[in-house]
């Protein structure tokens, strides 16, 4: 796991420290069914979460929903890199197999 990657955990983990009782139970709750969900549903949570995060007062959980938007946009363009050099691979395969 690369240094950025632990820094991230980090942050998580001491966000979730921070939280009392009730907020951590509610917490384990939604990440227990985050998990256990279909890929769709995932998506939908994720937009609830981000929703909220973009709604609230708290300028930490507005910074969240920022960060996260600009991950996913990094994340696209390198799932979108990864699956045209894959065709491109094996467009090459199947070039060289006739």
């Amino acid at each position: 796991m690369g240094e950025s990657n632990d820094s991230d955990i980090a942050a998580v983990l001491l966000g979730f420290i921070g939280l009392d009782k009730t907020q951590r139970d509610e917490f384990m709750g939604q990440l227990n069914e985050f998990i256990y969900v279909s890929s769709r549903q995932k998506r939908k949570l994720v937009e609830s979460w981000l929703e909220a995060c973009r709604e609230s007062a708290d300028p930490a959980a507005n910074m969240i929903a920022e960060s996260l938007a600009e991950y996913a946009a990094r994340d696209r363009k390198s799932v979108k890199r990864r699956s045209a050099k894959q065709r491109t691979t094996e467009d090459d395969d199947a070039t060289s197999s006739s």
